[in-house]
């Protein structure tokens, strides 16, 4: 059998460099990996709902908090580790507010906020440790219930 010359062990080193970090960037990630370096649903102290009136709401906003012994706190950790979010690395700086609220979740942990918002638009952002933009697949459906739950303790 013929052994690969230097250039060819170079091309494939290079090769799986490229496809681990194309499966790093561009793979679907869980809620928890979504959020980011050092989220933990399980040291999560309180969260912070904020519900922002929009389209025929506007000036019906709500803010309220939850805490991990409310029942409704596991049915919404369940919700969104339910799904697989995908990064989107498009300019997603302008957003479409399909939803009557646009909705921030803000998780305090161990003195760190890590936030979640959405407002009806396929991209939702989290912000952690560092600023990102994620997606999913069928996000009107999800994003309606997750806000029909929430709305639910208003």
């Amino acid at each position: 059998m013929k052994q690969l010359s230097l250039k060819h062990k170079i091309a494939l080193v290079e090769l799986a460099v490229l496809i681990i970090l194309g499966c790093y960037f561009f793979l679907p990630k869980s809620f928890s990996q979504a959020m980011g370096k050092g989220f933990d649903p399980d040291q999560v102290t309180a969260v912070t709902v904020q519900l922002e009136g929009a389209r025929g709401k506007r000036g019906e906003d709500h803010t309220f908090t939850l805490s991990p012994t409310d029942p409704i706190y596991t049915e919404l950790i369940d919700r969104l580790e339910s799904r697989k979010y995908l990064p989107l690395y498009l300019n997603t700086t302008v957003r479409t507010t399909t939803l009557d609220y646009v909705t921030t979740l803000t998780f305090e942990q161990n003195g760190a906020d890590y936030i979640f918002s959405f407002c009806g638009d396929r991209a939702m952002d989290v912000k952690g440790v560092k600023t990102r933009t994620v997606q999913l697949k069928n996000y009107e459906a999800f994003q309606s219930s997750l806000l029909a739950l929430l709305l639910g303790q208003v």
